[in-house]
């Protein structure tokens, strides 16, 4: 048993045998209760007195599988935490989601965690305010025709995760123009879009055409 198994176990008897909701620092130890006796919160939850702003987050990480007993969306901080019920409770996603109290900023989440609720919460003036194509070429590449939306590329950031995820869609999203075309790129093309080599490879720069025939003469 480690230390902090150790201090876990104690804290949990501790508390057990004495704790007084009314007595209980509840402004500045709600997160302490939801991070270490997330078994017992039948024994310690009050949610008039946890406190929400500053420990939402605690509860969605800690607390999911209590789930039921704990979720309120009128007292959640969504602002601060939209995001860690995106990314920890996922599972109860047709509980908690509600397109007006989520914060878009966190988009990035429900794009990582949510992928099998995308047609549930897919936002396009939403979610382009605060992302680009980045996420949901890694994540949500199974919904490629609803997002899909080259106005909102950042070839930059999004040519590597196109080319590994979305390879099915090459002649949908490809653009010689635009596409960002490095080493690694390079690699991801012959190994997932080779079928399509007569394509992308006449648009290969100078610079990469030199590095392809160093490797050859190697």
């Amino acid at each position: 048993m480690t230390k902090l198994d150790q201090f876990k176990k104690e804290f949990r008897n501790i508390f057990l045998c004495d704790f007084d909701p009314q007595c209980f620092d509840w402004e500045r130890r709600s997160g302490t209760l939801a991070e270490l006796l997330y078994d017992y919160i039948e024994y310690w939850w009050n949610a008039d007195l946890f406190n929400w702003d500053d420990y939402s987050h605690i509860l969605a990480s800690s607390c999911n599988a209590s789930f039921d007993i704990w979720w309120d969306s009128e007292r959640y901080n969504w602002q601060d935490f939209s995001w860690a019920l995106a990314e920890y409770c996922y599972d109860y996603f047709d509980k908690w989601w509600d397109h007006q109290k989520f914060n878009w900023r966190d988009a990035w989440a429900l794009s990582m965690h949510c992928y099998d609720h995308f047609h549930k919460w897919w936002d396009p003036q939403k979610y382009y305010k605060h992302e680009s194509t980045y996420l949901l070429a890694h994540y949500c590449h199974m919904h490629f025709t609803k997002w899909w939306d080259p106005t909102k590329v950042d070839w930059l950031a999004d040519s590597g995760p196109l080319v590994k995820y979305c390879s099915q869609h090459f002649r949908t999203w490809f653009n010689p123009k635009k596409f960002h075309f490095t080493k690694e790129t390079l690699k991801d093309l012959f190994k997932n879009c080779r079928e399509f080599k007569h394509i992308w490879f006449t648009n290969i720069p100078v610079s990469i055409q030199q590095y392809l025939r160093s490797q050859i003469r190697r």
